[in-house]
């Protein structure tokens, strides 16, 4: 857990992703996060992402990336999320 305050929900979340040959991400999965809700809210967000496909040989190919989402909620409640250039991790299996 990396909760950076007792009074607040605030910290970073680890992801997952598979991105597709298209820039879509179509699927993400916390690895490391804080709680059910934070966690499922930082997914959803990831979810929602679109990238410049990774390319192999000039052709676009899906791939795996890592995403660190720092995740916290204002003073009035509202979910504020941000992140680094996720790091690929290697090309997706093939399906």
């Amino acid at each position: 857990m990396h909760r950076t305050n007792s009074n607040d929900q605030s910290g970073k979340i680890t992801l997952q992703a598979v991105v597709s040959n298209t820039g879509y991400v179509c699927s993400a999965k916390v690895i490391e996060g804080i709680d059910k809700k934070s966690d499922a809210d930082a997914e959803n967000a990831v979810r929602q992402w679109h990238f410049t496909p990774a390319k192999k040989d000039g052709r676009p190919v899906p791939v795996v990336v890592s995403v660190e989402v720092h995740y916290e909620r204002d003073k009035d409640g509202n979910v504020i999320l941000s992140s680094h250039q996720p790091t690929p991790t290697k090309e997706a299996p093939k399906r």
